[in-house]
């Protein structure tokens, strides 16, 4: 099924919350939901989502770091701290990377139809939504949609710069330290 979707629903609940509370919107916790999985310390560096409309069928998120290093289901770390979840070959997704501190630079983010795993020829295409935050002292939301429709098709979907203000990292902020470390441990266990 769906083992590790977790940690993305962690770190969207994480955001949602965050914006929330800065709006002045509290108590968006879920009751139901254990309290340790909660960071007041949470804000993203960089955290790019891909998700798609269709059932049995396999999206990959790819992400070209400034350096040029490639971080995808095959390589999901890379030597800047970027992480890419679990790659979801069925169902909607989502897959999701995420870098703490990234550095100043352009990103760009890729989608690839690698598969449909549909019964019928006549549903081969599907929609992929993305979006992107980036956080720090003025967070910013970047978002898209597109068509997928050939098999191993892969498509440029949007180039984001992280930028550098003098005298400051990167980007405020990033994962809450305790956070980080739960979700790392609950998706990349050492093997």
């Amino acid at each position: 099924g769906f083992r590790e979707v977790e940690w993305p629903a962690l770190v969207l609940l994480n955001v949602l919350v965050q914006v929330g509370e800065r709006e002045g919107i509290t108590d968006l916790w879920p009751t139901a939901l254990d309290t340790s999985l909660r960071s007041s310390e949470f804000s993203a560096g960089l955290v790019v989502w891909l998700a798609w409309d269709t059932d049995n069928t396999d999206l990959d998120l790819h992400v070209v770091e400034p350096s040029g290093n490639e971080v995808y289901y095959r390589h999901p770390r890379s030597s800047i701290g970027g992480h890419l979840s679990r790659d979801f070959t069925q169902g909607y997704g989502p897959e999701v990377y995420l870098v703490k501190q990234p550095p100043a630079g352009k990103y760009t983010v890729r989608a690839k139809y690698y598969a449909s795993h549909q019964q019928s020829a006549l549903t081969g295409a599907t929609s992929a939504v993305i979006w992107a935050l980036q956080g720090g002292p003025n967070p910013e939301l970047t978002f898209d949609t597109v068509r997928l429709d050939r098999n191993k098709e892969m498509m440029d979907i949007m180039r984001l710069s992280v930028s550098r203000q003098p005298g400051e990292a990167a980007v405020a902020g990033g994962i809450g330290g305790s956070l980080c470390s739960r979700l790392t441990r609950l998706c990349w266990p050492r093997r």
